[in-house]
């Protein structure tokens, strides 16, 4: 008997260390999703994307994906920088991209840190899913939406650019309704994606369309209600770059011999872990139980603690560093991200709208 509790122990023990040293292996898996409407410029977004993170910089961070991915979102990217050829064509009505993408960190050698599948969401689907007429296709999204670890929505930015000029396009605050619904659904950190920050930063200040959006009350309320995650991010980002494009009536035109050069279209790509991390650690019930969270503790992360911002009414952050136990590849990567969110806030303090609207009480 006292063989086979020795030996019960003994296989219990093996058992333990060959999971734990499984999940030290297994590297960061996130799904981010992404919707918005017609237009919004989410198709053109992940072709710059891909192409500003495609080679690493002195970060050693960047990301990669299979060949044949590779070459649809070059194509993609290709397509926008001609001057000569129109736009490529919105996310189909009912259509549901996923781009699988692994991150990677390169130094004395090159290392796999991590993985993350970027859903293209259709947002025209969800008129459909609110209008009373939802279809199997519909629900499909939907709950794949649901299942995201991190959500992200597209703000066009010529609709906002319109709505501060009191002359918005029909339909914009109904389809920014409809957004901020979906995105309520759930206890998941939300990137809002300020497309086309090109046009918008000639005649407005950053803090300008923040107060202006916080006037919509429906805006507002959401953002109030993302206390709980922590923060709420806006972030104004340009796929194409200053002067590139020029406004033809309710429409964008590219401008002949200019080249493109996209601008912060990395940031949402880097906000996504540390504020996924912040978000389970501000769950109830996530000790021990949160799948972010364990990868976090078998990568020795410092998750650290987090801090309540009195002045802002209770909205949270924490400070996530590499421990001394940390791969050195993910300690890279961890870095990269922090840095990218730190240099964000420095650049435009409102792009945390739970601190703002808090603070300031707009």
């Amino acid at each position: 008997m006292e063989v086979l509790i020795l030996l019960a122990v003994v296989a219990t023990v093996v058992l333990w260390m060959v999971q734990r040293r499984k999940s030290s292996r297994e590297p960061l898996d996130l799904t981010l999703a992404v919707v918005g409407f017609e237009s919004s410029g989410k198709t053109v977004y992940i072709g710059s994307m891909f192409h500003e993170l495609r080679v690493p910089g002195s970060s050693g961070v960047f990301i990669d994906t299979s060949p044949e991915n590779a070459g649809r979102l070059l194509s993609l990217f290709n397509t926008t920088a001609d001057t000569d050829k129109k736009f490529p064509d919105s996310t189909n009505k009912g259509e549901l991209t996923e781009w699988p993408f692994t991150v990677k960190v390169k130094s004395a050698d090159v290392a796999e840190v991590g993985k993350f599948s970027y859903l293209d969401f259709a947002g025209e689907s969800l008129r459909d899913l609110y209008a009373g007429s939802p279809n199997p296709e519909t629900r499909r999204l939907y709950e794949r939406f649901q299942g995201a670890d991190i959500l992200m929505a597209a703000l066009d930015g010529f609709q906002v650019k319109r709505f501060l000029e009191n002359r918005p396009l029909p339909g914009f605050q109904n389809d920014l309704g409809t957004l901020l619904s979906l995105l309520s659904n759930h206890h998941k950190p939300v990137n809002l994606i300020l497309t086309k920050w090109d046009i918008l930063e000639d005649h407005y200040t950053f803090r300008q369309v923040v107060e202006r959006l916080l006037q919509i009350n429906t805006f507002a309320n959401f953002v109030a209600s993302q206390r709980v995650l922590g923060t709420c991010r806006l972030i104004p980002v340009s796929s194409v770059g200053s002067g590139f494009v020029r406004e033809v009536g309710d429409s964008m035109r590219k401008v002949p011999g200019k080249v493109i050069n996209p601008v912060r279209v990395e940031v949402p790509i880097a906000c996504a872990l540390p504020d996924a991390l912040v978000s389970e650690r501000r769950r109830p019930d996530s000790a021990g139980r949160a799948r972010l969270l364990t990868w976090a503790k078998a990568m020795k992360l410092n998750l650290g603690l987090i801090q309540i911002d009195l002045s802002s009414f209770g909205a949270a952050s924490a400070t996530i560093t590499p421990g001394p136990g940390t791969p050195a590849a993910v300690s890279q990567l961890v870095r990269y991200c922090s840095g990218k969110v730190d240099r964000l806030e420095d650049a435009f303090p409102e792009s945390d709208l739970v601190r703002f609207l808090y603070r300031h009480g707009t």
